[in-house]
């Protein structure tokens, strides 16, 4: 966990692959519902037999920026030349509760008591 995220299942390398021996190029595409996601690369050409890694990473600022919950998206690619092997992978994503700080201002003069780790009267 950090920053209040944690995940589940949502790190992926995908392979996609023009299968064939002797095929077509064939364009692709990657696309999430969410925005918390990233996909690198998101779009991209194959060659006969060629084949390409897409890496699904998270957004670490858009996904902080959630409230705590649990969070599930979509990320679907697409081969956009004859739409044959078009694969949905779901995420999974949950932002957890972080504690909060306590700051006091000004640091200097002030006076508090009580027990280290218990209430405190200033």
């Amino acid at each position: 966990m950090a920053d209040g995220i944690s995940q589940k299942r949502w790190a992926k390398r995908r392979r996609i692959r023009n299968a064939r021996q002797n095929a077509a190029d064939i364009q692709w595409t990657a696309t999430s519902n969410q925005d918390w996601l990233n996909i690198v690369p998101d779009r991209g050409r194959l060659a006969s037999a060629e084949e390409a890694h897409v890496v699904i990473g998270l957004d670490t600022a858009k996904a902080s920026a959630l409230p705590p919950g649990n969070y599930t998206a979509a990320v679907t690619i697409t081969n956009t030349t004859n739409q044959n092997g078009n694969d949905t992978l779901t995420i999974e994503l949950t932002v957890e509760q972080t504690r909060g700080t306590l700051a006091v201002w000004p640091r200097t003069g002030f006076v508090s008591s009580g027990i280290e780790s218990g209430d405190f009267a200033p």
